[in-house]
């Protein structure tokens, strides 16, 4: 009897740390918890790989069937063999030994081996293991996007020449000061009362743009159904900041947001996404300024006729309290002011201004750069307009510094 010859042992080559990474492997398929495959292959889409390593990791992970934590030794694991991969997704047997090394070599799985030493499948455990530190890698670089777009679309909604950026942060922190406009009661209230008088008057001929949502005769479930579909393009997202504008100002209001969004010729991003921020913007406290300059770009471009958009109704708020160091003349400058602008922005902009008149000049301090820069852009007219009830006020000049 002649004995059996000896079966050839494989010659193939092992990464240096392929120990460490099967025990490893070992431990996570059996603590991890259950991964839809779904999850598996958004993570291989993102993952740091070349493409044609990606579609090679996704390819294998239709390979894997309903994960089970009750059978550890089974769970990750793939047999096909290069050969097939290779068919399959018509490249060489070469490059499938080349792109499965370099999802080896970056820790994305693991290449099994029998007792020959010869290939025998593929372990996608070491992926499974990092799928969430993947996807959470990239919602950062989304948020980081979406804070950029913000950005932008901050800069683009108000005018070019009235963006400036503060020199410098103050290190001191302006809590329990009545001085600054947040800390004030009041302040709350006069920023709702002046972004809800922006949004009655905005312009029926923009909402009516919107179909069967402008209509205030149709059923409330029909308008707000053609508002969701507006905004689908975002997502959850943006149905979220419409639900909360809804709950905050009320339907009629909600579809009159949209409806600037919709028709704001300097809007950056899409309607959903525009609408989202100016729901942010107004959710700060300052946002009923951007809103209505807004409301005013889209009114101008839809041709309408009066002025109620940019000239909202007035809200009726309490006296201005005497401000120290400033007599009962300055006193009523600030209310002049107040009249002329209105509420919201003068609570927004000038309750953090001070005055320091002398006789050739009236000099306006404002917390930083910006906040001048802005006022006088914005709000000069009616500064210098105001000044006029000073005695001697034609010889005396404006001048706007940082305090």
């Amino acid at each position: 009897m002649q004995p059996q010859p000896e079966t050839p042992s494989g010659v193939a080559r092992r990464h240096p740390d392929w120990d460490e990474v099967t025990e490893l492997s070992t431990a996570g398929r059996a603590s991890l918890d259950t991964v839809p495959n779904y999850r598996l292959c958004k993570a291989a889409t993102r993952a740091e790989a070349s493409p044609q390593a990606r579609l090679l990791l996704v390819h294998l992970i239709g390979y894997l069937g309903v994960d089970q934590r009750q059978d550890p030794s089974a769970r990750f694991v793939v047999f096909p063999g290069n050969t097939r991969l290779a068919d399959e997704l018509n490249y060489s047997t070469r490059s499938i030994q080349r792109l499965a090394d370099e999802l080896e070599s970056k820790g994305l799985l693991r290449r099994c081996y029998n007792g020959l030493n010869r290939r025998t499948g593929f372990d996608l455990t070491p992926l499974a293991m990092q799928h969430e530190t993947i996807e959470a890698n990239i919602c950062a670089v989304h948020t980081r996007r979406r804070q950029e777009r913000d950005r932008l679309q901050l800069e683009l909604t108000l005018e070019a020449d009235r963006i400036r950026r503060p020199v410098t942060a103050s290190p001191t922190t302006s809590q329990d000061d009545e001085a600054v406009t947040l800390n004030r009661p009041n302040h709350q209230d006069s920023a709702e009362s002046g972004l809800s008088a922006i949004l009655d008057s905005v312009d029926e001929s923009l909402i009516e743009k919107l179909g069967p949502s402008g209509d205030p005769l149709a059923p409330e479930a029909e308008r707000e159904a053609q508002i969701l579909q507006l905004l689908t393009g975002s997502g959850r997202a943006a149905h979220l900041g419409w639900f909360l504008a809804k709950k905050t100002y009320g339907l009629d209001r909600a579809i009159a947001l949209c409806a600037i969004a919709e028709n704001d010729p300097k809007r950056k991003a899409t309607t959903e996404r525009y609408f989202g921020w100016l729901v942010r913007m107004a959710m700060t406290g300052d946002g009923h300024t951007i809103i209505e300059q807004a409301a005013y770009r889209a009114r101008t471009k839809a041709g309408t006729a009066g002025a109620k958009v940019c000239a909202p109704a007035p809200v009726p708020t309490a006296e201005l309290r005497p401000i120290v160091g400033e007599d009962a003349t300055m006193t009523a400058v600030r209310q002049a002011i107040k009249e002329d602008v209105g509420a919201g922005p003068y609570h927004s902009w000038f309750d953090h201004l001070t005055f320091d008149v002398t006789e050739d000049v009236v000099t306006v301090r404002a917390r930083n750069a910006f906040n001048a820069a802005y006022v006088e852009s914005n709000f000069g007219g009616a500064i210098e307009a105001a000044l006029t009830l000073l005695p001697a006020a034609d010889q005396r000049s404006v001048r706007y510094e940082v305090a």
